[in-house]
């Protein structure tokens, strides 16, 4: 038996009454419901009070924990204010920094990078591939396997200087 002062905790709520007595909008209430952080249902999917009281002291909790610093204390709106403008000016030297990186040459585009390496590749895939036809007319005429081993080494060491000596920095792009 329920104790008749209790007969309102079995009651059912509404969106309406949640976001008022959270100081939401009711289609906050609904997003919140909808991706799962909103007042518990019941088994028939229906919110009852205790649940929606629940829920509106613990989103009153969470929402107090971020207008506090890293003390515990509340803050006034001026010191929130004052670390909002912190954070954006820390964002700001930060950008400034990498800028600066850029213009000195010591940080690229990913973009550029990614060209680059693309050529490279290109480039090694191009020259290795071109070492068989090279080679093939020399060592089909050899027997020694010594020497045929030896004129595959010289052709892919040949391949892989005449790379090393590529790109020159000149060409790498850069931007600033």
């Amino acid at each position: 038996m329920v104790h008749p002062d209790n007969r309102h905790i079995d009651r059912k709520v509404t969106q309406e009454e949640i976001a008022a007595w959270a100081g939401l909008t009711v289609a906050r209430v609904g997003q919140y419901i909808r991706a799962g952080d909103g007042p518990k249902t019941g088994n028939d999917g229906i919110i009852r009070v205790v649940e929606a009281g629940a829920w509106v002291r613990e989103y009153a909790v969470r929402k107090a924990k971020l207008d506090r610093g890293g003390d515990g204390e509340v803050r006034s709106l001026k010191d929130q204010a004052d670390a909002a403008l912190t954070r954006k000016n820390e964002a700001l030297a930060r950008k400034t920094e990498l800028e600066i990186q850029v213009r000195e040459g010591q940080l690229i585009e990913a973009a550029a990078a990614a060209a680059v390496w693309q050529d490279i590749v290109v480039r090694v895939k191009t020259r290795m591939l071109q070492i068989p036809s090279a080679v093939a007319p020399h060592v089909t005429i050899e027997s020694n396997q010594h020497l045929v081993q030896q004129l595959i080494d010289d052709a892919i060491r040949d391949a892989l200087t005449e790379l090393s000596d590529g790109v020159p920095l000149a060409d790498v792009p850069q931007f600033g």
